[in-house]
Order: structure tokens, then sequence, then C-alpha cells
């Protein structure tokens, strides 16, 4: 049973990952615009939402994102620059165990609890 209704035994169930992103009950307001505000503390005010449960960056299989490889590219850049201009430690205050028990994995990863650190610039 799913919302009142029979489903036989093996049948597979999948939901719309482009009604999913887009649908206010997970993304309020402007789910259709980038709004990348939203993901910060407060996000776009008190009645807005962001639902990390809900985010599908890049999907998976046949229909996954074209541009997956250019944003891993660009992303081992970043860090690799951000590696060699800065030294990172942890905050004073991060629980690096309470941090990896807070890791869930799905689709995609969700992170509980934030990794903040200390970025100090290097000096060369």
């Amino acid at each position: 049973m799913i919302d009142g209704e029979f489903v036989p035994g093996d049948t597979i169930i999948a939901v719309n990952p482009w009604a999913q992103m887009q649908s206010e009950e997970n993304f309020y307001p402007d789910p259709q615009i980038f709004r990348p505000e939203r993901w910060l503390p407060g996000g776009l005010g008190p009645d807005s939402r962001a639902s990390k449960n809900a985010i599908l960056s890049f999907s998976m299989g046949p229909f996954s994102c074209l541009g997956k490889p250019l944003a891993i590219q660009e992303l081992r850049q970043v860090i690799s620059k951000m590696l060699l201009t800065y030294d990172l430690k942890y905050a004073p205050h991060f629980d690096p165990v309470k941090f990896e028990e807070g890791i869930h994995n799905m689709r995609t990863t969700i992170f509980r609890y934030p990794l903040t650190v200390i970025a100090t610039r290097r000096q060369h």
C-alpha cells in the first residue's frame, strides 16, 4: 500500500526527480529559480524550505546530468587550489565522531552536521 493504493509485489516504484526537485514542499520559495542562498543558515526567510533529502545533484543512469564530468573536474581544481593556498584545521568545537556518524548515503550524500574548519592563508 502506498498512500492507500495497493501495489502488487515486485513492482518497481520510482520518484520523478524533476517533480521532486521542483516541488514547493521541498524547496520554497521559487523552486525553479537558482537561489544558492537558500542553503545558508536562515535560508530565504522564516517560511523557506530547502530539503537536503530531496536534492539529486547529478542523478544516475542513462538520464544523468551531462555536465557531471565538467563539474567534477572543476571541483578537483577548486579543491586543489584551496589545499595549496590554505592550511586547514578543524574548528575547536568540531566533533569528528559526531560528523562521521551523521553521514547518510542514499543517491546523494547527506551530512547532518557541518564540517567546520579554520582556513589560514599559507605564507609562501
